[in-house]
C-alpha cells in the first residue's frame, strides 16, 4: 500500500440514476491500493458476507483455472483468510505483496476484462457492477484534491440488497498530462471503526500502557470525536504525555486514522491547545505545543533547523490559538496567563527564525556571526514575560518585581532558555574562530554561565502550589511567591548569562567575515570554559553515567530484544570510558565511582570496553557475539550486573546532589 487511510467526506449521491441526490454525504476511510481491479476486488470481498465472497472467489477462479472443485475451494479459502486478515490501518502485513492475492488478482482482471476494453475504464466498473450484482458509486478526484461525485454504476436489475461500493478515481495531474488515473476504494465509517480499534490496541500495548490504561482511552474515544480533545476531557488525560514525549507514538496513532495535531479542531471549532489553558499542570500545553512546532513527520528540520513548512506552521500554531481566545468566553485568569505565555515564546520562535531566513537570503559571509548576534539581541529583548493578556506592568529597576515576574511565569521563561541554549550551542562552533587572547574570558564566561544557568534551574525547580494545595488556604500564585525563594538562584545566574551575553555579541560585532575553523576542539573549548567550576564538570559526567544505567536497568519500555542489546553495549563503553578517560582522571566523581566498585570489576568493565565493545577491534569476541546473538541467557545476566552496580553507586549520585546544591 502506497499510503495511509485517509478520512474523506463526500459530496452527496442518488440512491438511483434518476433520483435526485441525496442530502446527507457519506463519510468514508480512502484505502491507497492505485489500481482498479485491487480496488473493486477489495472492496467486494471486504463489503459482502464470508459465503458470498466465497462464492465470487471460486466463480473467478473456476473460469480461470483447470483445477478440482476441492482445490479451488482451498485457494478460495485461503484468499479470503489474507482479506479478513487485511487491516489497512495497520503496518506489518501487506495484502498486495501477497503471493496468493497477486495470483487472485491477475485471474480477477482476466475475469472482469473478458468482456470490456480494458483502456476504458467506464466500461470495466460497468462490467464489474454487472458480474458482481454491486452498486457502484464513483468520485473522481482532481489535482486539488477535490472530491466530486461522477456517476453511478449498477447491473441491469437494480436490488436494494446488492452491496454498495465506493471507487475513487483521481484524475490526471495538470502538470503530467499523460498520468494514467489512479483508483482508490473508499471502506464505511462503520467496518473501519473496527478495524481502528484493534490497531490502536495494538499501538497502545507497544507503547506499554497497561489494560486499564488502554480501556481508558477505549472509553474516552468511543464517542468518535476528535481523540486528543476527548482524551483531555476525559479521566484518561494523564496518559497524553506517554503518548506525545516520544514523537513516533503519536506517529503511529496518525498512521491508524486518528487525530493527533493539536492544531486540528472539534466540532464546536477549538484545537487541543485551548482544552489545556486551564488544565491544572501546564505540562500538556508546552507538550502539545513543542509536538506540533517540530512537525514530527519532517526527519530532516525542526525549531533548530527550520524550513518554510515549520515557519509557517509556527504562524498557523499563534493564529489558531488567538482564534481559540477570541471564540472562548470568560477566560479564566489561568487561561489567559498561559495563552499569553504561549503566544508570546510563539513570536519569539517565530522572529528568530524568520531572521535566519532574511540572513540566508542576503548570502552575507558573516552569516553564522550575524545569526549568532540576532539570536542574542532577541533574547534580551524576549527575556522578561509580558503580555496584553496579563494585567501587570513590569518594571526594569525593580529587581524584586522581576523576580516574581520570573516565578509566576516560570514556564515561559523555562521554555524560552531551554529552545535559546539549543540554538545557542547550534551556533557557538561556528564562532570558535573568533576566540583570541583578548577576548577569550568573555567567551569563557558565557559558557559557564549558561551552564550554571541551566543547572541551577534543574536543581531548584520552581515549587507548584498544586502538591499541597489540601493543606494552603492561600491563592496559587501568592503561595508560589512564598514559598519559591530558592529559585532566586535561577534567576541570579540567568542574570548573569544574559550579561554575558549582551557582552560576547557586543564582540562577535567587531569582527569581519565568518571565523576561520578553530584549532581547539569544541570540546576542550568547552571543558576549559568550566575549569573553574569542577562541580559542574562533574555534574555532566554523573548526569551521563545515570541517564545509561536507568535506561538499560529500566528497559520494559524497549520493543525488542536487539534495542536491549545495544542499550547494554553502550552502558558498559559509557562505564568503561568513564572508569579509563584520563581527561576525567582528576574529578571527583572518578575517584567516588572506582572507590565503590571492586578492583577487578572496575579491571574487567575497562577490558570489555577496549576489546569486547571497541569499534576497532573484531567483532568475533565471544562476549560480543553472545550480546548480539541476543542470548537471552547472557542478557539477562547483564542486566542484573547493571542493576546491581546501578545499586552500589547511587550514593555517588546522592553526594554530587548535596556538593552541587551547596556549591550555588
Amino acid at each position: 500500500m502506497a499510503g495511509h487511510p485517509k478520512l474523506r467526506h463526500l459530496p452527496p449521491f442518488p440512491s438511483s440514476p434518476d433520483s435526485r441526490l441525496s442530502e446527507s454525504s457519506e463519510t468514508v476511510w480512502e484505502i491507497d491500493v492505485g489500481a482498479i481491479t485491487w480496488s473493486i476486488a477489495l472492496s467486494y470481498l471486504m463489503t459482502v458476507p464470508n459465503e458470498v465472497a466465497e462464492n465470487f472467489l471460486r466463480t473467478v477462479l473456476h473460469s480461470e483455472l483447470s483445477l478440482s472443485k476441492h482445490k479451488i475451494q482451498a485457494k478460495a479459502r485461503e484468499i479470503r483468510k489474507n482479506v479478513r486478515k487485511f487491516n489497512p490501518f495497520l503496518k506489518g502485513y501487506n495484502i498486495q505483496n501477497d503471493k496468493a492475492m497477486k495470483s487472485f488478482i491477475k485471474h480477477f482482471r482476466n475475469f472482469l476484462f473478458n468482456n470490456c476494453n480494458e483502456n476504458d475504464w467506464h466500461s470495466v466498473l460497468q462490467n464489474a457492477a454487472k458480474e458482481l450484482k454491486c452498486v457502484i458509486y464513483l468520485y473522481s478526484v482532481d489535482y486539488r484534491k477535490k472530491y466530486q461525485f461522477s456517476f453511478l454504476l449498477e447491473p441491469n436489475e437494480l436490488c436494494d440488497y446488492y452491496p454498495k461500493l465506493i471507487i475513487l478515481c483521481h484524475s490526471e495531474n495538470r502538470h503530467q498530462p499523460s498520468m494514467l488515473p489512479k483508483f482508490n476504494f473508499g471502506l464505511s465509517s462503520k467496518l473501519a471503526e473496527v478495524m481502528r480499534q484493534k490497531s490502536l490496541k495494538k499501538v497502545l500495548w507497544k507503547i506499554n500502557l497497561s489494560e486499564d490504561e488502554i480501556q481508558e482511552i477505549h472509553k474516552a474515544i468511543s464517542s468518535g470525536k476528535n481523540f486528543l480533545v476527548c482524551l483531555l476531557q476525559s479521566s484518561s488525560k494523564t496518559i497524553v504525555p506517554a503518548l506525545y514525549k516520544p514523537p513516533y507514538n503519536a506517529r503511529k496513532l496518525a498512521e491508524v486514522g486518528f487525530d493527533v495535531d493539536p492544531r486540528l479542531t472539534d466540532e464546536n471549532g477549538f484545537s487541543a491547545f485551548h482544552y489545556c489553558m486551564d488544565l491544572p499542570e501546564t505540562r500538556f500545553i508546552w507538550l502539545l505545543y513543542n509536538f506540533a512546532a517540530n512537525i514530527s513527520h519532517l526527519k530532516d528540520h525542526n525549531v533548530r533547523n527550520p524550513n518554510g513548512e515549520i515557519r509557517d506552521t509556527l504562524r498557523q500554531i499563534g493564529r489558531i490559538i488567538e482564534r481559540d481566545i477570541s471564540r472562548a468566553q470568560n477566560c479564566s485568569p489561568t487561561y489567559k496567563k498561559r495563552a499569553g505565555q504561549i503566544l508570546r515564546f510563539n513570536q519569539y520562535q517565530r522572529e528568530v527564525i524568520e531572521e535566519t531566513f532574511r540572513l540566508k537570503q542576503t548570502k552575507d559571509l558573516s552569516f553564522f556571526k550575524l545569526k549568532m548576534m540576532s539570536i542574542l539581541k532577541k533574547y534580551e529583548e524576549y527575556f522578561y514575560f509580558k503580555s496584553p493578556l496579563c494585567n501587570h506592568t513590569l518594571d526594569l529597576n525593580d529587581e524584586l518585581g522581576l523576580f516574581h515576574n520570573f516565578v509566576l511565569h516560570a514556564e515561559y521563561h523555562e521554555n524560552l532558555d531551554v529552545f535559546t541554549s539549543m540554538i545557542f550551542f547550534d551556533q557557538f562552533p561556528h564562532i570558535t574562530g573568533y576566540i583570541n587572547q583578548t577576548n577569550r574570558d568573555i567567551f569563557n564566561d558565557t559558557l559557564s554561565t549558561i551552564f550554571l544557568s541551566i543547572l541551577s534551574n534543574n536543581f531548584f525547580p520552581k515549587y507548584e502550589h498544586k502538591s499541597n494545595v489540601c493543606l494552603c488556604g492561600q491563592q496559587p500564585h501568592i503561595c508560589e511567591q512564598e514559598n519559591n525563594a530558592q529559585r532566586f538562584v535561577a534567576f541570579y545566574y540567568r542574570q548573569c548569562f544574559l550579561a554575558k551575553a549582551v557582552a560576547l555579541a557586543n564582540e562577535v560585532k567587531c569582527f569581519h567575515g565568518d571565523a576561520q575553523p578553530s584549532s581547539t576542539d569544541l570540546l576542550e573549548t568547552i571543558r576549559n570554559s568550566l575549569t573553574h567550576l569542577p562541580e559542574i564538570t562533574d555534574e555532566f559526567l554523573i548526569v551521563r553515567i545515570k541517564l545509561y544505567l536507568e535506561t538499560a536497568t529500566d528497559f520494559s519500555h524497549l520493543e525488542n530484544e536487539s534495542t536491549r542489546m545495544l542499550t547494554f553495549e553502550r552502558t558498559l563503553q559509557v562505564i568503561g570510558d568513564v572508569l579509563n578517560n584520563e581527561t576525567v582522571s582528576k574529578t571527583v566523581v572518578r575517584f567516588l565511582i572506582s572507590s565503590c566498585l571492586p578492583k577487578d570489576l572496575r579491571h574487567h568493565l575497562i577490558r570489555i570496553r577496549h576489546h569486547c565493545l571497541s569499534k576497532y577491534r573484531s567483532n568475533t569476541v565471544q562476549g560480543r557475539v553472545n550480546i548480539e546473538g541476543s542470548d537471552h541467557v547472557f542478557l539477562d545476566s547483564i542486566h542484573k550486573e547493571l542493576h546491581a552496580i546501578d545499586q552500589v553507586i547511587k550514593s555517588v549520585f546522592d553526594s554530587q546532589r548535596f556538593r552541587v546544591e551547596e556549591f550555588f
